[in-house]
């Protein structure tokens, strides 16, 4: 699984997800759009718990 934050400074995130989904087609990608690298645990927390725990089920 790979969580990305979607206004990241530091990547492309559309070429990431991309290169991803190739690299590891069974991987789950998901983009929290409103979300940087510094709030993902506070910004969209709902979201990001569901994502994690339908990684984990």
């Amino acid at each position: 699984m790979m969580l990305l934050a979607g206004p990241s400074r530091q990547h492309d995130i559309a070429r990431l997800a991309r290169t991803a989904r190739n690299l590891m087609p069974a991987a789950t990608v998901a983009v929290l759009p409103r979300a940087t690298h510094h709030t993902i645990p506070t910004v969209d927390a709902a979201r990001l718990n569901g994502e994690v725990l339908r990684f984990l089920a």
